[in-house]
């Protein structure tokens, strides 16, 4: 019997939800849902290497994305099987990252069919976006259901009013305890890393250039290559992005993209290292969650791509103020620059 459900798409908020889990310690089923690559196994290893969650469970979400493939009686009906199947009936509080399609159906099903109407919904860290553009969909949806919490790491890193949500603040103490580490890096399997991080200059890719193309992305990465030498960089793709153009133009990639990037940066010395990031908000947590000694470049001014959520300003005016390790280059020339005073 669970009381407590997590519903995690990515990577990171599993990382976020074992951190709630260990602070909140409640009777907890985990479901992970196949929005990246890799989360099957992946919810092979987390049965076996931590006993944080009761029950966890894999599902084909991604496939209700779309409303012309999956009627609502259809996704209801799938819902129904896997909650009656599971025995789920004894829920209290869904925590999750985002609210795609399945997780507001989900969430339906235990308001209309158990008449729960107390069901206790939170929302947890989902990276950046959770700080910054998407406030407004977690507050509309305050108003149309009985949302109540948002689990964050920083709260003071807020860009949106919460109003009457009540904010938590997830410890960072647990990246501090060996055996917590120890279990995460099993559970990722970082223990077989094939990547060994030797170059200086690390790229992050983001998955959001998928649907924000950086038209002169090339352009920035030769100037990198021709400042630096294309030997001494590596770019480590994001699990749910295509590495072909990468590949296909000599540079070094990571060869194991499923080995989140908040793992591999939490078991290394980053004081060598140069992170260079363009969409990826990735490049901030090692800083933020893990307080590593490092170097950041954020190059999303010298972009060339759409910014429907207004994230150049978050990332590079507000994170960048506040950590004095970050650098933002406003232009080209600028970017040579500093590479050269870094270097």
């Amino acid at each position: 019997m669970v009381e407590t459900i997590y519903i995690c798409d990515t990577v990171y908020q599993l990382i976020v939800a074992s951190c709630i889990q260990k602070q909140i310690n409640e009777k907890a089923a985990l479901i992970l849902t196949d929005h990246t690559r890799g989360m099957k196994e992946l919810s092979l290893r987390v049965r076996e290497f931590t006993s944080l969650f009761k029950e966890v469970f894999f599902v084909e979400a991604i496939k209700y994305s779309n409303r012309n493939d999956y009627s609502n009686e259809q996704l209801d009906e799938d819902i129904t099987t896997f909650v009656q199947t599971n025995k789920l009936y004894d829920c209290k509080h869904i925590l999750v990252g985002t609210l795609e399609r399945y997780m507001r159906s989900l969430i339906k099903y235990f308001k209309c069919n158990l008449k729960k109407d107390n069901l206790y919904i939170s929302i947890i860290e989902d990276g950046f976006s959770t700080y910054s553009f998407y406030g407004k969909e977690i507050k509309d949806y305050k108003y149309k259901e009985n949302l109540e919490e948002v689990f964050l790491y920083d709260p003071s890193r807020l860009s949106w009013d919460p109003a009457d949500i009540k904010i938590s603040q997830i410890s960072k103490k647990f990246f501090e305890d060996e055996d917590f580490v120890e279990e995460l890096n099993k559970i990722f399997g970082y223990y077989k890393l094939k990547d060994t991080y030797s170059e200086k200059y690390i790229v992050l890719s983001s998955s959001a250039e998928e649907i924000a193309p950086i038209k002169n992305k090339d352009a920035v990465l030769k100037l990198l290559a021709k400042c630096v030498g294309k030997d001494n960089i590596l770019i480590k793709t994001h699990p749910r992005m295509n590495r072909d153009y990468y590949i296909e133009n000599g540079y070094h990639v990571n060869k194991d993209s499923c080995v989140p990037w908040e793992i591999v940066a939490l078991n290394m010395d980053l004081s060598d290292k140069v992170i260079i990031g363009g969409l990826s908000g990735s490049i901030y947590t090692p800083k933020v969650l893990f307080d590593k000694k490092m170097t950041g470049i954020t190059v999303m001014k010298i972009l060339d791509y759409s910014d429907p959520f207004g994230l150049t300003d978050y990332y590079s005016s507000f994170l960048c103020k506040k950590y004095n390790c970050f650098f933002v280059p406003q232009n080209m020339e600028d970017f040579s620059q500093m590479l050269k005073e870094i270097k």
